[in-house]
């Protein structure tokens, strides 16, 4: 038997989160006598690596029980028989980052490059991920000075630190950050404590989250936060985590630190429970085995979310968290403001997202009397809803706050309120941010046209 390739413990996505970076190889058929091959080289490296060793025996039992039985003759080919085996995995053991994956195109990079000392992350795997920016999906400034990073995956900072760095880097100005891990499947702890140390001010004394023990290499090693990381610190900002019944693993553990410190507000829903860090190898060049290496000896919360998942601290379906994040977010930055301008300022653009998020609802015929032309500015009712037009410029939507009151989208220091005068028309007030108000007065009807 080959030498397995020798793979760093990294706390790492699911192999089904993994699963779509993989070529969909043609599944091959599989003989009874190389599944009995196959069960025996996945019992040898089980006894050898996996850290809960109670476990072993019943695991490897119940292979080798279902392999003399009728239960995996009905698997025809190798990705039936993973699969298979999976379930019985999960069965035995309960542990969600145990698993194996029929995926020849990746086994085989792994044993090609298992004499050159590298790991899971072969070449290929580390292109395919490139073309991903290596996780960083979207980082952006939401009204109100939040800060947005989309982070879908902990890659190893070898490679994902330069982007790690320009993202942090974007958003050291913002007045609140939310990080949005509810895509995201874990990744390398070297990586998330690296970015956990953009928010926990670690510059005279480092955090210690956990201390565990690996099996595979028999040592024991600490997860902690960085003296140092490039740029700005985000030390004092409010922090929100948005996380999902999908994320796992390094993603639970950059939101569980977080929580367990009160550094940051977890906003979603409970996630899926993966604490313990893998060892990952492949079999025979066609199979990727996960099998969890590590158990936590002590931690900053004495516990970790093996099996239990991490809970919100406000719950919302996944699709809202968002919406409800930034909400949040505005509402201590107002609550927080020192001056009255500042505190203004935040409630002006939380009216303007809560009316984005959930739109007033107006009658079409109240909407239809609202167009005409304001002086140089024009009201048009078209396919439902109100567009506003300043000269020959473009057409803007407008969304209802109220029956009577609306912003105008990318207008953000602009409200428009129409007001019914005593002849029955209608006056259109201009509401800066400011605090000034503006009347337009109606000057003509739009002609009757469909739509208008």
């Amino acid at each position: 038997m080959n030498e397995p390739a020798r793979i760093p413990a990294l706390v790492v996505s699911i192999l089904l989160s993994l699963a779509p970076l993989a070529t969909w190889a043609q599944d091959e058929a599989i003989s009874q006598g190389q599944k009995g091959e196959l069960v025996t080289k996945l019992c040898e490296r089980i006894e050898k690596i996996y850290v809960f060793t109670e476990k072993t025996e019943k695991l490897c039992g119940l292979l080798r029980t279902n392999l003399e039985g009728e239960r995996y003759r009905k698997a025809t080919t190798g990705r039936e028989f993973a699969t298979l085996l999976n379930q019985d995995i999960e069965a035995a053991t309960h542990d969600q980052h145990f698993g194996i994956a029929y995926d020849p195109k990746q086994a085989k990079e792994m044993a090609a490059e298992a004499g050159k000392g590298t790991s899971f992350y072969t070449p290929q795997l580390v292109e395919e991920y490139r073309r991903m920016n290596y996780g960083f999906k979207e980082v952006k400034i939401l009204e109100g000075n939040v800060g947005y990073l989309d982070l879908r995956d902990f890659f190893p900072l070898q490679w994902s630190a330069e982007p790690a760095v320009a993202a942090m880097s974007f958003l050291a100005n913002c007045d609140a950050v939310i990080v949005d891990l509810r895509y995201n499947g874990g990744g390398e702890d070297t990586t998330v404590t690296f970015l956990l140390s953009y928010f926990i001010d670690s510059r005279e004394s480092t955090t210690t989250f956990s201390t565990r023990y690996s099996r595979f290499n028999d040592s024991y090693y600490q997860s902690a936060t960085w003296p140092y990381v490039p740029g700005k610190g985000l030390y004092t900002k409010p922090i929100y985590v948005l996380i999902s019944r999908s994320s796992f693993s390094g993603a639970e553990a950059f939101s569980f630190h977080l929580q367990t410190l009160k550094r940051a507000t977890l906003i979603g829903e409970q996630t899926r429970g993966g604490a313990n860090p893998v060892e990952i190898q492949e079999i025979d060049g066609k199979y990727v085995v996960y099998i969890p290496s590590e158990k936590l000896i002590s931690s900053l919360a004495r516990s970790d979310w093996e099996g239990v998942g991490v809970k919100p601290d406000i719950q919302a379906d996944a699709a809202a968290a968002l919406a409800v994040a930034h909400e949040e977010a505005l509402k201590v930055l107002a609550a927080k403001a020192g001056e009255e301008g500042q505190r203004s300022y935040f409630q002006w653009v939380l009216e303007a997202v809560r009316a984005k998020n959930h739109p007033a609802i107006v009658a079409s015929e109240l909407l239809r009397s609202y167009s005409g032309k304001y002086g140089d500015w024009t009201i048009f009712f078209e396919k439902g809803e109100l567009l506003f037009q300043r000269g020959a410029r473009a057409k803007l939507r407008m969304v209802p706050v109220a029956e009577n009151l609306f912003l105008v989208e990318t207008m953000d220091q602009l409200r428009l309120r129409f007001v019914r005068e005593a002849g029955g028309s209608f006056r259109l007030d201009a509401l800066y941010e400011d605090g000034r108000v503006v009347p337009h007065p109606k000057t003509a009807p739009l002609d009757p046209r469909p739509n208008h």
